[in-house]
């Protein structure tokens, strides 16, 4: 019991780390600083899946609100390295508690369905969080590029007004 609360204790100061120093740099953490964290969380939450009984632990769940967060605006190598991982804490996480036991729980055929499954659905939930975040900065660039021409050629001419302006797409978009 006193290991779980030490681990939410760091948790929280690792949180509140992060908020203050990202806070200090105007929202932003350098590189280094941002895999160190990401690299923080991934280890508290495999400790706390460890020590709440390795593969029987629910909170293996966590590791999707870790995923989703760490891959909104991650490039598609950084995607792989936090999936890959997350899929390698998650293992360290568990296999002691198999190998510990005398007689463990599951047959290691049980335990490997039931890792497969889920390490699939860890690396599904990566892939789609990533596509979905890609998907919404498009939508927002494709919209800027719109109001940019919009503003330009309705406001060109000799009256500027609403009347200048034409329904046709812009030529960055029209190609593409």
């Amino acid at each position: 019991m006193v290991q779980a609360w030490l681990l939410f204790g760091l948790a929280l100061a690792d949180a509140s780390a992060r908020t203050v120093m990202a806070a200090k740099r105007g929202g932003v953490l350098s590189d280094t600083l941002a895999w160190l964290f990401t690299a923080l969380d991934i280890l508290l939450v495999s400790l706390a899946i460890h020590i709440t009984g390795g593969l029987a632990s629910d909170l293996w769940l966590v590791y999707f609100v870790v995923m989703i967060f760490e891959l909104m605006f991650a490039t598609p190598q950084q995607k792989r390295l936090i999936v890959g991982g997350l899929c390698s804490a998650y293992l360290c996480a568990t296999l002691p508690t198999q190998w510990a036991a005398a007689s463990p729980a599951l047959s290691f055929a049980a335990y490997g369905r039931i890792m497969a499954s889920r390490l699939f659905f860890l690396v599904l939930v990566g892939s789609l969080s990533r596509r979905i975040s890609r998907n919404a900065l498009d939508r927002d660039r494709e919209l800027s590029v719109l109001r940019e021409w919009g503003l330009n050629r309705c406001t060109s001419g000799p009256a500027p007004s609403v009347a200048n302006c034409t329904l046709s797409a812009p030529p960055a978009l029209a190609s593409g």
